[in-house]
């Protein structure tokens, strides 16, 4: 895969806008609705227990009531007389006892005294007056069983003369000697319960208040119609959870204090599954267009930068095949425009140079035809020389035999094809060059040489102390009748220094900074001394050559400065 992507430059480019910007949208995309739907699920939580936590504080609050006022009507003394005396003028007084006790309640609660045999006697709602309740079981015979306690019950399944009572609260009522002579009921219907928990939950949310056996007592309309309680007691009977009802909705279930009753609050999921698939649906359409855009943007910018390096690859292969005066025409000022602009000029050079070398190249060729012109019958001349020696020393004429002899070992060395030669033998050239020059001279100049044994088989270009001997001769002792020659051959810092001294008339500030100062147009007219130091440039660098300097006491020194090269004279140094 990694292969396949690095063999295109557009795959490489969409891969790379991929990375950093879809990859990051995904990633970011998923953990904000995971992030957010933790917050919301949180929030809820939070909603949640204090709807419920108020919803407890409302009935808690309001059953702790009902003992209160169950006790005091218990431990009234008029109530306890008219139950047990069956006394009718005390009546309005026992209502008047009942109404006063029960004043702050029965908006949301119908408060009775049944008598001993379970016949309401009085009552704050005139429908139940003389209606019997069973003593034997439901809530009366529940009271009996807990004489100092305050008993609920769901009533609903149990009360057919009053079917619309969901819930009945009931206390004994006992006299003097601790025997039941009556009972206090209190009933709530269903708008009870609404006008109690009004303010306690919201709207969109349902509950259920059950009993200790999860019987349903009290639902609101929209629980009733989702049938909350029974499938609560299905599932409690099942032993799953009682979370896991409904992936919809998240019921949350709270004891009301001690009662035994519970409250069932159910609430719809936030993100539903439609809701989710939605979110999702919406982040994979943005991913998507992200996709389109980057392939988009790839391309684009891919074929932007593929277009000028496909015109300079094709520029390049002209060159390749020859075609120098190509040339690339943009109007570009970016990077690319730049580069085209260096292609060019390199191009420009490239045939400049090409053109440099082929003009050098014919140099050299006319050069080596002259120079094969030169060698095409040498021996001719180096036999014609030799007749002359011998001619010569027939007749007793030892000075041409001397000249000629010098002359043919000069010769012999300079056609040669050898271009380096050891420093003993360019010594042994230039001392064939002053016994020429003696017999010119005569006894005008001496000529001395000295080096140590351990340079003589130095290697060193040849030629290159015969021209600085020579213009010593020729122009430092011109005016002379005894002038000297000296030439020192020594080593200093690994360099080979080999210098040429005269005491000669010497020569001018003006023609020793001309010989320094290595300018060919300066030194037209002395072209031994330039030869020679060129020779030694190009071959060794301009580290090296050769030097002017003016003796003290008069005369010219000349300086050499060679590599130290030990071994053998070939072809190349």
């Amino acid at each position: 895969m990694r292969n396949y992507i690095r063999r295109s430059f557009k795959r490489e480019l969409l891969f790379c806008f991929i990375l950093v910007a879809i990859l990051p949208l995904l990633i970011c995309s998923f953990l904000m609705i995971h992030f957010f739907k933790v917050k919301i699920e949180m929030d809820h939580q939070t909603e949640i227990k204090m709807q419920l936590s108020s919803i407890e504080v409302a009935l808690t609050g309001f059953f702790d009531k009902l003992d209160v006022i169950s006790q005091d009507l218990n431990n009234n003394e008029m109530v306890i007389e008219t139950l047990y005396e069956k006394n009718e003028e005390n009546r309005n007084k026992t209502y008047q006892a009942l109404y006063a006790s029960t004043s702050e309640l029965r908006k949301v609660a119908q408060f009775e005294l049944y008598s001993v045999g379970g016949i309401c006697k009085y009552s704050t709602s005139t429908r139940a007056i003389n209606t019997k309740l069973p003593t034997y079981w439901g809530i009366l015979k529940a009271a009996a069983d807990l004489p100092d306690a305050l008993v609920m019950r769901g009533e609903n399944k149990y009360a057919s003369n009053s079917k619309d009572i969901l819930l009945r609260s009931a206390r004994t009522i006992n006299d003097n000697q601790g025997n039941c002579i009556g009972y206090i009921v209190v009933g709530m219907r269903s708008a009870d319960f609404d006008s109690l928990l009004s303010d306690t939950y919201s709207p969109q949310d349902s509950i259920v208040i059950l009993d200790g056996q999860w019987d349903t007592i009290y639902s609101t309309e929209s629980a009733t119609e989702k049938s909350i309680g029974p499938a609560l007691r299905e599932q409690l009977m099942k032993g799953g959870a009682l979370t896991d009802l409904s992936k919809e909705c998240k019921f949350y279930i709270s004891p009301i204090g001690s009662t035994g009753l519970y409250v069932a609050l159910q609430r719809d999921e936030v993100f539903t599954t439609d809701i989710s698939r939605t979110m999702y649906t919406v982040c994979a359409i943005m991913t998507l267009f992200s996709l389109m855009l980057c392939i988009g943007v790839s391309i684009r910018l891919s074929n932007s930068l593929a277009e000028p390096i496909h015109t300079i690859t094709e520029a390049m292969h002209e060159v390749e095949k020859g075609y120098l005066d190509t040339r690339i025409e943009t109007e570009r000022i970016d990077e690319f425009g730049g580069l085209a602009i260096k292609f060019n000029t390199m191009s420009g050079k490239l045939r400049d140079n090409v053109e440099r070398q082929v003009k050098q190249q014919q140099e050299l060729n006319d050069s080596n035809i002259a120079m094969m012109q030169a060698q095409l019958n040498p021996h001719f001349i180096y036999n014609t020389l030799d007749t002359i020696k011998w001619v010569a020393k027939a007749n007793n004429i030892p000075e041409v035999s001397t000249l000629v002899a010098s002359l043919a070992k000069i010769l012999r060395t300079s056609i040669s094809s050898k271009h380096f030669i050891t420093l003993k033998e360019e010594l042994t050239l230039t001392q064939c060059y002053v016994d020429i020059q003696r017999i010119r001279f005569g006894e005008r100049f001496t000529y001395v040489a000295e080096i140590q044994n351990d340079l003589e088989k130095c290697i060193v270009p040849k030629i290159v102390i015969q021209p600085l001997v020579e213009n010593a001769i020729i122009h430092g002792l011109a005016d002379r009748d005894d002038g000297n020659i000296y030439i020192n051959v020594c080593k200093e810092k690994e360099k080979l220094l080999i210098s040429v001294s005269d005491d000669g008339c010497g020569m001018s500030e003006e023609i020793m900074d001309c010989l320094n100062s290595r300018d060919r147009n300066r030194l037209a007219e002395h072209i031994g001394f330039y030869n020679v130091d060129t020779i030694i440039r190009l071959r060794y660098g301009d580290e090296f050559g050769v030097t002017v300097d003016a003796i003290e006491n008069g005369g010219t020194k000349v300086t050499v400065v060679l590599p130290v090269i030990r071994g053998e004279a070939t072809d190349h140094a």
